[in-house]
Parts: C-alpha cells; structure tokens; sequence
C-alpha cells in the first residue's frame, strides 16, 4: 500500500457556489477541478486512479469511466499521457491548474485576481502546454457535454458539502494564530474532489494585492452501511490540518534550508528509496512533510477528536488494528498516530520535533511567531541522533 495515503482520507463537498463554515473557512466543489480531474482520471495521471478498496465512493470512479468511456480517444488524453504526465503533471498539479481557471459558456478563464507564478506554478507545467491544455479542455467539455454530467451529480455533491460541514465547522482557526502567529489577511479555502481518491494536496495562492489564500484540496469521501456519504473526524480533521499546515510550513523549511540541509539530506539517504515510492522525492519534501506532522500532532495534544462507531472500524481498517478493543483505539489515539508516522512514514525526527515545539508553546513572549523559534527548531533537527 503507498503509505502516503495511509492515514489520507476525505472530505468532499460540493456546490458550485460554495459555502462559509463557522469560522469562515470556505468549501467549494468546482466544475473547473472537476473537469481537470476527469481528465486525469481518464488519462491514468498519478494519484487519481485507484484500487477499488481505496477510492471511496467507488461508484462515482465507475460512473466516470462509464460516461466518458466514447471520448477515450479524443486528442486531450495522449497530450495528457504523453506530454505532461513526463513533465510532473501528477498528484497536486492538476488541480492546482484547475484552480487558477474559471469557466464562463464553456470557455476556460484565467482568475486575473491570481499571481501567476506564485509558489513555482510553472515547475509543473510550461505556459506553452497550458495553453494547449485549455484549448483541449474546451474542446472535450464540449464534445463530452460535461455540463450535464456535472449538473447531474449534484445531488451527490451536495450530500458530501452537508457531510463535511460538521467538520469544518469544528477548525480552530485561533490555534493558526497562536501556534504561526498573525494571520492578518490570510484567508483558508477547502476544496473537494471525488476522483482524488484518499489523496490531499495544499495549494497554496496569492492574489495582486498581496493577499494569501490556504488552499486544502481534499480527495474522497465514505459511504456507510446505509450508502450516505460520511467522514470520521478522527481519521479527517487531522488530515485538513496537515494539509493547511503546508501553507505555513514549507516557506519556512525553505527558509531556513541551507541550516539543516546537511542533516536532512543524510538523514534523507538512509532511506530514499522509500520515500521515492511515497512520492517524497527530495530531502526538503521530507523536511517539510515532518514539520507539518509534527505541528499535526500539537494540535491534537489540546483539540480532542470525536469517535464514532464507524471511526473506530475505519481507524481499525486502515491502521490494520483489527485486534484491538474500541476502548484501546480511544484511549491509544495519540500515541498511535505518532506511531503511524514514526513506523510507516519513516519520520523518525517527528518527536524530537515535537518536543522543540512544545518548548516554544511554553515560551511565547520569547517567540512570539514560529519564523522568530526557528533557529531553536535548526537546531533540533541538527541534534537529531538515530535512535
């Protein structure tokens, strides 16, 4: 099993206008990823086709293949295949350039409001395939008459929005000020899209006037054993985290690479080989993916999740604890999930991280922001010794 995906799950809404949460966090399930996202799928991209045991709402991935099963051919599919795929269009790509677009009678448009190459958009694609990209778009949401494929799912994205704002609704978006610092003209978005499968990716945007948008694109939803759609907050609510915390994570790691790129690459080595297959490519990807974990795990020390009957059998399933008691998941919820990331991601700095962390939480006049703790968080990660 790609363990990157282990511990990912969820969420799914849909509505093409969106909807504001308690604490305002958007959620918004767009025809524009959508339509990217088909396309992906049809086109065997990485990270959006799946084993069935993994997709989630199964049905939904046979509806697409079933209805788009006459455009199999149309042009869009080998420049996707051929083309982009070679040159990184995979996992996060895709709906990071869906993102960016809007369309208006069939036309795909540019959100103008966007800086263009804001976080190294065009690593994953050149503006000269891009531009063909949409062309083929245009000319597949037409011919397929994807309008109407989407308009019909409604009903189904609609349960998946109903579902997932019970959740939203429980984000502490005051933990982001205390724990980062200022999030002054900052604003969190969470978009969705069933062919994701288990997958999440942070997309991070800017807008021309300076404004920062936190972008957590969700992948799939559950069916329970009456077939509605729903999502265990023990096993989502931490993923929505992880995936906001890229936002504020990696400039950092970024930041500050040249302090501990040394340890990161060597700790890197030892196991590379299998970070590659869980399409952690590079030591900073590591890097970044430990930070964000571990500042996963300080939010759960002081915001307690909520099990039910189905989360519990879902956390079994996916964590193979098949042998323990309801009791024992409850009470070992912590500690499994530092587990699950020491053992199965490979991130064993995770608690030496933590315990930086928790550290500057007992120190905030000191470090006000966690920009101002990071030469205290270098040098955890150059302490670091194998245990």
């Amino acid at each position: 099993m790609n363990m990157r995906y282990f511990v990912t799950v969820v969420l799914f809404i849909a509505s093409m206008t969106g909807a504001k949460a308690k604490n305002n966090i958007s959620v918004d399930y767009t025809e524009e990823s959508e339509l990217v996202s088909v396309i992906a799928h049809l086109a065997k991209v990485p990270g959006y086709i799946w084993p069935e045991e993994q997709a989630g709402v199964i049905d939904y991935f046979h509806q697409v293949d079933s209805t788009f099963a006459p455009y199999s051919n149309h042009p869009i599919m080998a420049f996707v295949a051929d083309s982009l795929v070679k040159q990184g269009f995979g996992y996060h790509v895709p709906v990071a350039i869906a993102l960016r677009l809007k369309l208006k009678n069939g036309k795909l448009h540019y959100n103008t409001d966007l800086e263009p190459d804001f976080n190294h958009y065009y690593r994953g694609i050149t503006p000269q395939h891009e531009k063909k990209l949409i062309a083929l778009l245009e000319d597949f949401y037409k011919k397929a008459h994807f309008h109407s494929f989407f308009k019909k799912n409604q009903p189904l994205y609609n349960a998946c929005k109903q579902a997932m704002q019970q959740l939203v609704d429980k984000i502490d978006l005051d933990w982001y000020k205390s724990f980062f610092g200022p999030i002054n003209n900052i604003s969190f978005h969470i978009y969705l899209g069933l062919l994701n499968g288990p997958g999440n990716y942070a997309i991070p945007q800017k807008t021309k006037d300076g404004s920062e948008i936190k972008n957590a694109f969700m992948g799939c939803a559950d069916r329970n054993a009456t077939g509605d759609i729903y999502y265990g907050e023990a096993y989502t609510l931490p993923v929505i985290i992880h995936e906001f915390n890229h936002s504020f994570c990696n400039p950092l790691n970024e930041e500050f690479w040249d302090d501990i790129k040394d340890k990161m690459i060597a700790f890197y080595n030892q196991n590379a080989s299998f970070y590659a297959q869980q399409a952690y490519g590079d030591p900073l990807t590591v890097a970044n993916e430990m930070f964000v974990e571990a500042c996963v795990m300080r939010y759960l020390a002081t915001h307690p999740v909520q099990f039910t009957q189905e989360s519990i059998q879902k956390i079994k399933k996916i964590y193979q604890m098949q042998n323990a008691s309801d009791e024992e998941i409850v009470a070992g919820y912590y500690e499994t999930q530092i587990k699950i990331r020491e053992v199965y991601k490979k991130f064993f700095m995770i608690r030496d991280i933590m315990k930086a962390l928790e550290e500057r939480e007992a120190n905030m006049v000191s470090y006000p922001t966690m920009r101002d703790f990071m030469p205290k968080y270098v040098e955890a990660i150059n302490a670091y010794q194998e245990k």
